[in-house]
């Protein structure tokens, strides 16, 4: 155990222990170089000599440090120190969903779209960098204290191109899918199924299948029917009830095929709740009744794992989620590990992924379950690590006789380096492959190195390195390019980290060895993607909270007391200082400012001496400096007092909110708020 003010890297030093798991323990730490808490995850001294769990431990850092994105918990660091291994991750204070929905019984519609909305975000994310999450459920999903959801514990996640199947690291058995429950193949369809379940949950505060034991669990979302979550909740929309069904289908091709098509169907629920735009599958009853798989396609889906494999507890259930839970002091009984201060929760953790070739019959599971149980006592923990490792691991294909570009783009998929070494060569043709050092079928950990040699042709070719041109305009990097002489491609994405027409990376890789004429590909920003920006005056303020973060958003709440908004209702919505119209498009990652109301004023009754029109209007005083504001305030016969709040938005010193809002009408001796643009190490009491 780490002791307050223990220092990691000469950079983390570590606050206080807030959660513990099987595997590891979690502290806050302060980020000295940036000034900032974060979360630090220890890997326990029992498995710190363990070359199997560091690997693990490690592969749950690499599957998310390149995941970079609102929805999803952030990977900032990885490194060991003294026996010491620890991962470095985003603080997020809040609760989990799991927690959420059982202290609000079950979420209401829009709610439960918008959270469903960012969850599916994050989810696509992850699916775009290849990486299947493969243990979506609400234990993993962290709602934070401004209301966006992230995606959090990556733990058993692997690459959507690695080519293993392993049943050992498949999700909660509630939120399973039916091929991790068969030990099948699972990619991205399979977080869908999970979310689906998710969804269920969300709207009815149940899941849809239960059991005595994991195993009848698992069975269930094999074999039996889903009651659909309208059933349950009738006032529940029938496009969103569709939704739920598509997503929880039995078979994966009836689902929706990316997280991009989920989410433009969800967000349609919002404007169109009873449209029939939902395209269900071609087994699919009105009803909204789960298909049932046949037995053959079980079989077929069982034939494409390369062999029979089980699951058995492991130590992954156990691994603690990043995130402070100040109120987080009840019990809980669900099947992942829920840990906040003054809450260290053991939950069950899960297995049940079933393995069958050929028919499936209730004995032959149940013959497998017992034949892994056995194995679990006579040391399975240490087997069932060591079949998850494989998951991190890359199967080498037979690269000789590939074009060195083909090489190269697979190497780039699958995080290897390629060592290339050029020979003249008579047999073999100029650009492909001659040899490679690993040979097909071995597998390798991410970031290993393969030596290959390719082949120039008869004649001796020369080679260059490719220059580094990230941040360099398109035209400089471009001529940088074609005077080494490389030919150039471009290719155009959004980014909000490089300004419109800077240059992101190259493929080939900066420092990659290539033969002048060959062909270095340039990605270029088109600056950062543009979103809309609606809401309606009196809307819930956090159903659009949630709305805007899932749009991309930064989004910051402030209350001020309306006659005409109810409360908890929206107000209006400030960006750069000033009021937004609905339907404004926005640079994604802009900051916006939603008012909310905290009611009417409560006011003194009017006495007989006031005037006939005894109010005024709060003048706009937005981006004043205190002096001018006051006095303007002081001229309609209203008094000032001062706060003071920070808003990148707005000039330091300036007016950027009243309390009351601008324009609504108060007596004319009422006391204004001026809210004061400072920094809050520089706030001083007014």
């Amino acid at each position: 155990m780490l002791t307050p003010g223990t220092y990691l890297a000469k950079r983390y030093e570590i606050i206080e222990k807030i959660g513990s798991g099987g595997m590891a323990d979690v502290y806050k730490a302060k980020d000295d170089k940036l000034g900032r808490f974060v979360a630090v995850k220890i890997l326990k001294a029992d498995f710190a000599s363990d070359e199997i769990f560091v690997r693990k431990f490690k592969a749950e850092a690499r599957s998310a440090a390149g995941l970079t994105n609102p929805n999803i918990v952030s990977v900032y660091d990885v490194g060991d120190e003294g026996g010491i291994n620890y991962i470095v991750m985003e603080l997020v204070e809040g609760i989990t969903l799991k927690k959420y929905i059982a202290l609000k019984g079950k979420i209401g519609t829009k709610e439960a779209l918008n959270l469903a909305i960012q969850i599916a975000m994050g989810m696509g994310a992850a699916h775009e960098n290849k990486i299947t999450h493969r243990d979506i459920k609400p234990q993993n999903v962290i709602i934070s204290k401004d209301g966006k959801a992230k995606i959090t514990d990556f733990g058993i996640a692997k690459r959507a191109d690695s080519g293993t199947v392993d049943t050992s690291n498949a999700g909660s058995v509630h939120y399973i899918s039916p091929e991790q429950a068969r030990g099948g193949f699972s990619d991205a369809r399979s977080d869908i199924y999970s979310l689906g379940i998710t969804m269920y949950e969300m709207v009815t505060g149940k899941v849809p299948f239960t059991g005595d034991t994991n195993v009848a669990v698992a069975l269930a979302h094999i074999h039996n029917k889903m009651d659909p979550p309208k059933a349950l909740v009738p006032d529940l929309p029938e496009s969103f009830n569709r939704i739920i069904v598509k997503c929880t289908e039995k078979k994966p091709d009836y689902r929706y095929q990316s997280a991009k098509d989920l989410i433009a169907d969800l967000r349609k629920v919002l404007t169109n709740p009873d449209g029939k735009y939902v395209v269900m599958g071609a087994q699919a009853v009105e009803s909204g009744a789960t298909v049932v798989m046949s037995e053959d396609d079980i079989n077929e889906l069982s034939r494409k794992k390369e062999g029979r494999a089980s699951s058995t507890e492991t130590a992954r259930d156990d691994m603690v989620h990043t995130y402070i839970d100040p109120e987080d002091d009840d019990d809980d009984t669900d099947t992942d590990t829920d840990t906040g201060i003054g809450s260290h929760r053991k939950l069950e953790r899960t297995m049940a992924i079933l393995a069958i070739i050929g028919s499936v019959v209730l004995l032959a599971v149940i013959g497998v379950i017992i034949a892994n149980a056995m194995g679990i006592i006579g040391g399975g923990d240490r087997e069932t690590l060591a079949s998850e490792e494989s998951m991190i691991e890359i199967e080498v294909p037979r690269l000789e006789g590939m074009t060195l570009n083909e090489a190269r783009k697979w190497a780039d998929e699958n995080d290897i380096i390629l060592d290339v070494t050029y020979e003249t060569s008579a047999d073999v043709e100029k650009d492909h492959i001659i040899s490679q050092d690993i040979k097909e079928g071995e597998k390798l950990e991410p970031d290993s190195t393969i030596k290959i040699v390719v082949s120039e042709g008869e004649e001796t070719q020369p080679t260059k390195e490719v220059p580094d041109v990230s941040g360099r305009t398109e035209e400089a990097a471009r001529t940088m390019l074609e005077e080494a002489g490389f030919k150039v491609d471009v290719v155009e994405k959004s980014s909000e980290e490089y300004d419109k027409g800077t240059v992101m990376r190259t493929n080939p890789r900066a420092g990659t060895e290539c033969r002048e004429g060959d062909t270095v590909t340039l990605y270029v920003s088109t600056g950062a993607e543009q979103i809309t920006l609606t809401y309606q005056v009196g809307q819930s303020a956090t159903a659009l909270s949630a709305s805007l973060t899932s749009l991309g958003f930064n989004v910051v709440t402030t209350q001020d007391n309306s006659d005409e908004v109810p409360e908890g209702g929206v107000i209006t919505v400030y960006v750069n200082g000033e009021v937004a119209e609905s339907g404004t498009k926005f640079d994604k990652g802009t900051s916006a400012t939603i008012v909310i109301s905290a009611g009417p004023k409560e006011t003194e009754p009017p006495t007989e001496t006031e005037t006939e029109d005894p109010t005024a209007p709060i003048p706009n005083v937005i981006n004043y400096d205190v002096a001018t504001a006051e006095e303007t305030l002081s001229d309609f016969g209203f008094g000032t007092k001062l706060e003071y709040s920070w808003n990148e938005g707005f000039s330091e010193g300036v007016v950027i909110m009243t309390k009351p809002a601008v324009g609504t009408r108060v007596p004319r001796n009422s006391v204004i708020t001026l809210v004061i643009n400072k920094k809050p190490e520089e706030t001083a009491a007014p």
